[in-house]
């Protein structure tokens, strides 16, 4: 669908292939890309979906609706880079993390310098991992959770969790110890469609953080720069004010995170930014963890686990981070919609 509408609105389409695709029996995938106006825009805005797969289809749906309601109407000077299935393997298989059980959004990083393990980080791997034949022993893991909150408080533990670890390849939010293939494919589609461009908006689409059909707006430059100033006159004081949506009441301090490798290469190329994680949220912080840890199980369940296990498992996931309901699909649609005017409007004026 989306390429036979990016190509039916007059969308330049190319598929990049994973190196897993022909072999893994879930069919062709790969990440797509579409590019509208020319190549020497000097402004481009960048949309991404699938940087966790089973956050797909709310990203894919912002991507939809931006072609067929403002690809015709892209002022002569801009272009816009829709990149699908950040995460192919992911969305082909409904896994958070890539064929190597490395979350993509903490993959963008200097491995020489990554996150050290704390006195903090075995103790929870292990806990995360507590798991059994038909799947992860979800009573266990919360009890061990809740002894180690009393023990260290939320935020060292809601930190642990979320920013990012790179010592243990079975966790969760490994980060990986090399670029994934998503990551350097992703950096090289950047780097040939940002070398024209003076102003780079960069949005990637996720679901999972915020109120249930409301989006969260996760600006990652400092207060008062430039950058964050133009967030707010885009989008209002919200963009910046994302605390609240976690449990611990802090932002993680979040590692490898892909839309900063974009800004990054985009300022190596002289252009000036304006990026944003936006998320609509689903569920609360304490049940969306069960995501992170049926995804831990789901890629790394021995052969002996039942098909029908792993196909509840495979459920539950999915149903976490797209909430099977008319209601949260017609709320992400509406407030998409006003997104999507507000990015538009903003990069017009910018």
């Amino acid at each position: 669908m989306f390429r036979a509408i990016a190509r039916d609105m007059g969308g330049e389409t190319h598929f990049h292939e994973h190196p897993l695709s022909r072999a893994s029996g879930q069919g062709e995938f790969g990440i797509d890309t579409a590019w509208f106006g020319p190549r020497d825009a000097s402004k481009v805005l960048v949309m991404i979906s699938g940087t966790h797969g089973p956050e797909l289809l709310a990203g894919t749906a912002m991507q939809l609706r931006w072609m067929q309601q403002y690809s015709q109407a892209v002022d002569a000077g801009t272009a816009v880079l829709l990149i699908h299935a950040a995460n192919p393997y992911g969305c082909a298989h409904i896994r958070r993390t890539t064929e190597r059980n490395v979350d993509l959004n903490r993959n963008f990083c200097d491995f020489s310098t990554a996150g050290k393990a704390g006195t903090l980080t075995h103790k929870v791997q292990d806990m995360l991992s507590y798991s059994g034949a038909s799947g992860p022993r979800t009573m266990k893991i919360f009890l061990r959770l809740f002894y180690l909150i009393c023990r260290h408080g939320i935020q060292d533990i809601t930190e642990e969790i979320a920013k990012g670890q790179y010592v243990r390849a079975d966790g969760v939010g490994y980060g990986g110890m090399e670029p994934e293939w998503a990551n350097r494919t992703i950096r090289s589609i950047c780097k040939d469609h940002f070398s024209a461009a003076k102003h780079i908006a960069i949005i990637d689409w996720h679901t999972g953080i915020g109120s249930y059909g409301e989006p969260t707006f996760l600006c990652f430059d400092e207060p008062g720069t430039p950058e964050s100033e133009r967030v707010v006159s885009w989008f209002g004081k919200r963009a910046m004010n994302a605390e609240s949506d976690y449990v611990s009441g802090e932002r993680p301090n979040y590692q490898g995170l892909l839309v900063l490798a974009l800004q990054n290469i985009a300022r190596e190329l002289g252009a000036q930014t304006t990026a944003l994680v936006i998320e609509f949220g689903t569920y609360s912080n304490t049940k969306m963890l069960r995501g992170l840890i049926y995804d831990r199980w789901l890629q790394n369940a021995g052969k002996n686990v039942r098909d029908a296990d792993i196909a509840v498992i495979q459920d539950r996931l999915s149903d976490l981070f797209y909430p099977p309901s008319e209601n949260w699909q017609k709320s992400v649609e509406q407030q998409g919609d006003v997104i999507l005017c507000q990015v538009m409007s903003g990069l017009g004026k910018w």
